[in-house]
């Protein structure tokens, strides 16, 4: 019997350890549910936050004109822009962001991993000349990515903006937002 085990334990009736399973399952059961309603509400209060960080905030001081205020208790809000994006899992839309990143001044950022099928020894170029097979990996940091994007949009201090948002690949997901800091 699948039950056999409790009877094993010295000094514990299958009726006790049923009620302590149960017990136990029912304890279990409210914390399940109750991490759920904490996961639920953190996500409400993230978004709620990230609403005033993005959206509220930074719309009232740019419609006075200003991206940063110092406020009666001392505190100091800044506005400022910020972008993020990322690096595609799909080989042609990935393709099309690495050489939008070569061709802008960013080939310093991919990192190439190459995995030989057969090892010989020989460098890339030698098994390219030679037409070995090989699979070669470009990889970039997505903090590389969004750094190097920062300075080619002019966020980064002391840059100047050489290239638009509308000039990254759609494939980068390139998202430009404010935010707001309080200091």
């Amino acid at each position: 019997m699948a039950d056999d085990w409790m009877d094993k334990v010295p000094g514990t009736s299958l009726e006790d350890s049923l009620a302590s399973l149960s017990r136990l399952v029912d304890t279990l059961d409210v914390l399940i549910q109750e991490e759920n309603r904490v996961d639920a509400e953190l996500k409400s209060i993230k978004e709620r936050r990230r609403i005033l960080e993005q959206e509220h905030i930074p719309n009232l001081l740019q419609q006075h004109g200003l991206s940063e205020l110092r406020l009666a208790d001392g505190r100091k809000v800044i506005i400022s822009t910020d972008i993020r994006a990322r690096i595609p899992a799909g080989a042609e839309a990935k393709r099309t962001v690495l050489d939008w990143i070569s061709k802008n001044g960013g080939g310093g950022i991919i990192h190439d991993e190459v995995t030989l099928e057969d090892p010989s020894g020989k460098l890339i170029e030698a098994l390219v000349e030679r037409g070995e097979s090989f699979t070669r990996l470009d990889k970039v940091n997505t903090n590389s990515l969004q750094a190097l994007l920062r300075e080619l949009l002019g966020l980064k201090k002391g840059f100047e903006p050489k290239i638009s948002a509308t000039d990254v690949p759609e494939e980068a997901g390139l998202f430009v937002f404010n935010k707001t800091k309080i200091q």
